[in-house]
């Protein structure tokens, strides 16, 4: 496996979470862009992938973050949920900017951040 195979594997199954989580919790913040990024993915096809990712609006009003998920399964409670899908958003982050650091601010911040860690 080649570390761009690799990293489009992880960038789709990051999506694919994200998504999942996303239909399971309420359905707010799946988008038809998110769902495209996912599909270009799916064909293997980064630079599309991250044309719609760049549409994709993590945080913020109108984000998939935007509203609170709705808890679903026994056991969860509102603060794992809102903490969970947030993680989920940063790790499809992360694993976007895999292709394109400048894009994701973000996700640069913490790639270096987390540099640094394996560093010391």
């Amino acid at each position: 496996m080649t570390v761009v195979d690799y990293h489009i594997r992880e960038q789709l199954a990051a999506t694919n979470a994200l998504i999942k989580f996303l239909e399971d919790h309420g359905g707010y913040g799946i988008s038809d862009t998110l769902l495209s990024c996912r599909d270009a993915l799916e064909q293997g096809d980064v630079e599309l992938a991250l044309k719609y990712a760049y549409g994709v609006k993590p945080f913020g009003m109108g984000g998939i973050t935007d509203s609170y998920p709705e808890t679903t399964l026994d056991g969860e409670t509102a603060e794992y949920v809102r903490v969970l899908q947030d993680a989920l958003v940063r790790n499809w982050m992360f694993w976007m900017s895999a292709a394109d650091h400048d894009s994701f601010p973000f996700a640069r911040d913490l790639i270096r951040s987390v540099g640094r860690f394996f560093r010391s």
